[in-house]
């Protein structure tokens, strides 16, 4: 799994290397169109935690993560 998502603390955990993702393919307006599958957490979440191993975070991996 590439994420989980804590709602009480507010963080997106990841648990694999984050892939590439173009800037055509983010879309603040309409998350479940972005093809980020975590981005309907954009707006709320306060705190990323990038776990042992993860080697690579992708391109846009958190544009528009305003509360990080």
């Amino acid at each position: 799994m590439l994420f989980t998502w804590d709602v009480a603390s507010k963080t997106l955990t990841f648990n694999a290397d984050i892939p590439d993702f173009a800037q055509s393919d983010i879309n603040r307006a309409d998350p479940a169109s972005d093809a980020r599958p975590y981005a309907e957490y954009a707006a709320v979440a306060e705190r990323v935690v990038i776990a042992d191993g993860v080697t690579k975070i992708g391109s846009y991996a958190f544009t528009w993560f305003e509360n990080l």
